[in-house]
């Protein structure tokens, strides 16, 4: 089976489907899942509006942006350090 890759919104929007009356079976062959990934989506998304499910992406988003700018500052540092060390092994 293809690896079905849908965003949030998408995924909110099939169980929404489900609610208004769509079978699962259906929604399921239509987006190309099996039965357990439509309830692990149930779980995750059931509770969520679609505001609170695109605060969620934009706070991800959000979040691997910060942990790679801490990741370059933390090598930096590093390199620095190093540098430094070097330096006044050679001055002595």
């Amino acid at each position: 089976m293809r690896k079905v890759r849908l965003i949030d919104d998408q995924r909110l929007a099939r169980l929404m489907s489900v609610d208004a009356g769509q079978l699962i079976k259906e929604v399921n062959h239509q987006v190309g899942i099996d039965e357990t990934n439509y309830y692990r989506w149930n779980n995750a998304y059931s509770a969520m509006e679609a505001a609170e499910i695109t605060l969620i992406a934009r706070l991800e988003e959000q979040n691997r942006r910060l942990q790679k700018i801490l990741s370059n500052l933390s090598v930096d540092r590093r390199f620095r350090h190093g540098m430094i060390e070097r330096h006044e092994e050679i001055r002595f």
